[in-house]
């Protein structure tokens, strides 16, 4: 091994999620109702951003398979958001918007192919 190959680091700069679904169509349309944009969409594949937070779609290929893709999406103004999640009635039943014990205020939402995406914001210690 070469000497100084590990003096030097890297650094993690973002990631960028891989979601299974299973109608393309239908799950870019809802991502829109909840203000994501389409970058890119071909027949099996689709990049959609919104601010900073870029998601890849692609084409569940064995849609015998359950859907287990999820991630968790670090967002300000939480509120603000799931009431678009109401009102485009995507809020998961079993997650509404509530203060967890791990110091985040999160809700999920549940797309039309069954991923989970959480929403979550750091709940700030009042002074």
């Amino acid at each position: 091994m070469q000497a100084g190959v590990f003096s030097q680091t890297a650094s993690f700069r973002s990631a960028i999620p891989v979601l299974t679904v299973n109608d393309l169509p239908r799950s870019l349309a809802l991502y829109s109702q909840i203000g994501f944009e389409v970058v890119h969409q071909d027949n099996e594949f689709a990049i959609i951003k919104r601010d900073l937070v870029e998601l890849h779609l692609t084409l569940n290929q064995i849609p015998a398979l359950d859907n287990l893709s999820s991630c968790r999406i670090n967002v300000t103004n939480i509120e603000v958001l799931y009431q678009q999640c109401l009102a485009a009635n995507v809020v998961h039943p079993n997650a509404p918007l509530k203060e967890q014990p791990w110091s985040l205020k999160e809700f999920a939402i549940l797309d039309a192919s069954g991923v989970c995406i959480t929403f979550a914001e750091p709940l700030t210690l009042e002074s």
